[in-house]
């Protein structure tokens, strides 16, 4: 039995654990919950979040206005931290600063 390329391309990039940033607009993973799995950016009044790396080298930065609080690479979590923006950036580029810094 033959494969075709294009299944079997599809079949690889379907085992592939994707990054996802969820956030919450509540301590404690409460409230509305928002989630981003590609580059790119959320804003909004958030009070926790999940961050999962998956594959691919990203990471996530976290700012309240112009204030940086930090990136996380590697999987975490946060049930209690207030930001009002958060932007996913592929490591090893320049990390994206803080939206009016």
């Amino acid at each position: 039995m033959h494969i075709s390329t294009a299944a079997a391309t599809l079949a690889l990039l379907g085992t592939a654990q994707a990054y996802t940033l969820s956030v919450y607009t509540k301590d404690n993973y409460a409230g509305t919950r928002r989630s981003l799995s590609s580059q790119g950016s959320l804003t909004g009044n958030f009070h926790s979040y999940k961050w999962s790396k998956g594959s691919g080298g990203y990471c996530v930065r976290f700012c309240e206005n112009k204030t940086y609080l930090g990136y996380r690479c590697d999987s975490y979590s946060n049930n209690a931290i207030w930001f009002n923006n958060a932007r996913i950036y592929k490591y090893g580029t320049t990390m994206p600063s803080c939206p009016g810094a």
